[in-house]
């Protein structure tokens, strides 16, 4: 879960990303699978907002940037790490991607 500066929240959950806007108090539900099959495909999801207008979803070693004013897919960046544990979108619009890294004895 996020929220941007506006007062916006995105939440994912296994598949299903729900969005409010602060401004008009709508919620919209995108079941991402449906949605985006051919880039969001397996869990786990991460979400964060990267500008007042922009998310990121992590899926399967991608991450997807996403306009929330028409909900089309701004970019992919492939090859991220699969031990990611979450994102923080940062007020640059850049994004802290938060890697697990186990260091057994």
């Amino acid at each position: 879960m996020d929220i941007n500066t506006k007062g916006d929240v995105v939440l994912i959950s296994n598949i299903k990303l729900e969005y409010f806007n602060n401004k008009t108090k709508a919620i919209k539900e995108i079941n991402l699978n449906n949605a985006y099959p051919e880039i969001i495909t397996n869990p786990p999801y991460f979400v964060t907002f990267i500008s007042d207008s922009d998310i990121a979803i992590y899926s399967n070693n991608k991450l997807i940037i996403l306009d929330t004013e028409n909900w089309k897919i701004k970019d992919v960046i492939y090859e991220i790490p699969e031990n990611i544990i979450g994102l923080t979108g940062l007020n640059d619009g850049s994004i802290l991607v938060n890697l697990y890294a186990y260091k057994g004895e």
